[in-house]
């Protein structure tokens, strides 16, 4: 009983392929850990951890570092608004909760100093809709979460 931290270090090569790649840790009490990923544990731990390999610019940091509004209206009507330092063009895109995209808005106006606009949903099934904005030239975006009645 009790908890356990462990601190290491994790050195990712400068030649890992870009993308999304799976880490698993594994503990054994008082035992060795064995060599095979999926093998049983009678007293141990096993956990899964996701990292995403790419680079970063410094547009990267002005989307991730942003501040995303939704402001639900009457009629399934929704204001989205993006404050950031970033002036490459943001983009905006709706997915329904299966990940499909229902609607896309290449260009978001910039409208006092923040990313605007309006989104009519009027016409979209009832349910949860995410919000995904980000910018042209960068792999960082923002996501929200709207619901439709």
């Amino acid at each position: 009983q009790g908890t356990y931290t462990e601190t290491m270090d994790l050195n990712i090569p400068a030649n890992a392929a870009i993308g999304m790649h799976r880490m698993r840790l594994k503990t054994n009490f008082n035992a060795i850990v064995p060599p095979s990923p999926c093998q049983d544990l009678t007293f141990g731990e096993t956990e899964d951890y996701t990292v995403n390999i790419g680079t970063l610019g410094v547009e990267d940091i002005a989307i991730s570092e942003a501040d995303l509004k939704i402001v639900s209206l009457p009629q399934n009507q929704f204001e989205i608004i993006m404050t950031t330092d970033y002036d490459g063009g943001i983009f905006l895109g709706v997915y329904n909760i299966l990940g499909q995209e229902v609607a896309f808005n290449k260009q978001v106006p910039l409208i006092d100093n923040s990313y605007r606009i309006n989104l009519d949903m009027s016409n979209a099934s009832s349910g949860v809709y995410l919000i995904r904005m980000g910018g042209f030239t960068t792999t960082s975006y923002k996501v929200g979460r709207i619901v439709v009645k």
